[in-house]
């Protein structure tokens, strides 16, 4: 009785998550337009900067409120006032101090224009937290769709908020069109905040739980000091990216400029490759996401239920559907680059970024996959140990690399991937331990040998039609690069669903 509902509450979960990036990937593309590489360099750093701070402010504390409501609704909900009051004092102090040290933050990231930005995301810093644990709670209780619905409002109400205040504000200057841009996440989580408050107080009257809603006294206060203990660790754990992308924000700016790049150089290209560049090649990982958390559920099952063979066989099929998407995706972005940086951006300054960050969607398709994996078979410290080795590894090598006089864009690249890389290789390394049969290796050696292959089939058709069509030089770009596109995804889905028993 029990599997339509999750199976609908996946499906909607994963229709969502593709709606949330395919919104927010779109909305990038006249930003960056508007904004120019060095706008575009300054928002990455402000949002590097934010993202830091909003992992701090909100402690870990929504996902233990969830994880503490799964448990016993009843103590969960008596929490969450308690809870709520603490996130907003928090909330609160952390949006003050984002507004106070913007100037000395900026000075720190090299760049003083940034104290503009960085001020502007006081508000939603005071906000954010407070979202995330309503999100929490109603997590708790199994309110999938409305949390799914809650992300979407904030999506669309970010990214219209964010549009139009960069176009009102871009003749100002690029540092006030940045500052606009970031106000953009308070206005989105303003409109999701209202939504969810409604919805919870809707829930509460229907289940007559306002008392629990209102706190149990001393056991709230008990359950308190639990939750506090129990978000430490996720905190811990979801500290590791926030903290490479403020480090790569502030380690690889000063390192192109030691290299013998101007400020507003330093900035542009830190802002070609961190936000035109990954932007773009990331977006296939929408498929690697989506299929992993359709498989996590599914996986976690089999394999407490002790169904081995099923358990390998969804992963094994997995794995091959992630390889061979990821080798196309970086088929077409390392031919097509120099069409789509022009298509996209106006400019071909991110071809070469483009070029060098081909396999991304590989490495980070194999990486969180992997990851499902390990948490699925109960290995959760190995994938943290992964994800920090990676992040250290990438710090490492953008401090020797970027310096490198002409090696910026290069050295960013090879810094970037190697997060994923090392993290997916690690995970790959602890999987084998148990789970060897998983990972068919003649399998993903003959097949990219052999996708390249129809890839320079794929080219040549994609190439001809266009010509006959006769269409303008962009229109002509965009049908070949979506032809040839199509025309990958179609082997792909043949050539899975041919070895899905091998």
């Amino acid at each position: 009785m029990k599997m339509p509902i999750i199976v609908k509450q996946l499906a909607f979960r994963t229709g969502a998550i593709f709606l949330v990036k395919s919104i927010g990937a779109l909305a990038r593309i006249p930003l960056f337009r508007m904004l120019g590489p060095e706008g575009v360099g300054l928002y990455q750093m402000a949002y590097a900067v934010y993202g830091l701070i909003l992992t701090v402010a909100t402690g870990g504390i929504p996902m233990a409120l969830s994880l503490s409501t799964a448990r016993n609704r009843q103590h969960g909900l008596a929490l969450f006032k308690t809870a709520a009051f603490l996130v907003v004092i928090l909330g609160f102090i952390f949006g003050w101090g984002t507004s106070y040290a913007a100037p000395y933050l900026a000075s720190l990231l090299g760049d003083r224009r940034l104290a503009v930005a960085i001020r502007c995301l006081a508000p939603a810093v005071l906000v954010v937290p407070l979202l995330m644990l309503v999100r929490g709670v109603l997590q708790g209780i199994e309110k999938y769709e409305q949390i799914a619905l809650s992300e979407i409002i904030e999506q669309i109400f970010r990214v219209i908020a964010m549009l139009v205040l960069v176009f009102l504000l871009i003749h100002k200057g690029t540092a006030a069109a940045v500052g606009g841009a970031m106000l953009g996440a308070f206005a989105g989580a303003v409109a999701a905040l209202v939504y969810l408050v409604v919805l919870l107080g809707i829930y509460a009257r229907k289940t007559n739980q306002e008392k629990q809603w209102a706190g149990e006294g001393q056991a709230a206060k008990t359950g308190l000091f639990a939750l506090l203990y129990a978000s430490t660790a996720f905190l811990l754990t979801r500290l590791i990216v926030p903290v490479s992308d403020f480090f790569d924000a502030l380690i690889i700016p000063h390192r192109l400029q030691d290299g013998g790049l101007t400020v507003a150089q330093a900035t542009s290209v830190f802002g070609i490759v961190s936000g035109m560049a990954v932007s773009l090649v990331y977006i296939p990982t929408i498929f690697s996401a989506a299929l992993s958390h359709i498989l996590s559920s599914k996986i976690t099952l089999d394999y407490k239920q002790k169904k081995e063979t099923r358990f390998r066989l969804q992963s094994r099929h997995a794995l091959k559907a992630v390889w061979l998407w990821g080798w196309a995706s970086a088929f077409v972005f390392f031919y097509y680059a120099d069409k789509l940086s022009l298509l996209i951006y106006g400019t071909s300054t991110a071809a070469s970024a483009i070029r060098w960050l081909c396999l991304g969607t590989l490495f980070a398709g194999v990486r969180e996959l992997t990851t499902t994996l390990l948490w699925a078979i109960d290995r959760k410290k190995e994938t943290i140990v992964g994800l920090l080795a990676g992040t250290i590894c990438s710090i490492v090598l953008a401090y020797f690399l970027v310096c490198i006089p002409g090696f910026g864009i290069s050295g960013i690249s090879i810094a970037t991937l190697s997060v994923d890389l090392v993290a997916a290789l690690w995970n790959i390394h602890c999987i084998l331990k148990e789970h060897r049969a998983i990972f068919p290796l003649g399998f993903f050696v003959k097949e990219p040998f052999f996708l390249m292959v129809f890839a320079v089939i794929c080219l040549f058709l994609a190439s001809t039609i266009p010509v006959v069509v006769h269409a303008s030089m962009y229109a002509e770009w965009a049908v070949e690069i979506g032809l040839c596109s199509i025309l990958l995804g179609a082997y792909i889905f043949l050539r899975f669903w041919s070895t899905k028993e091998g």
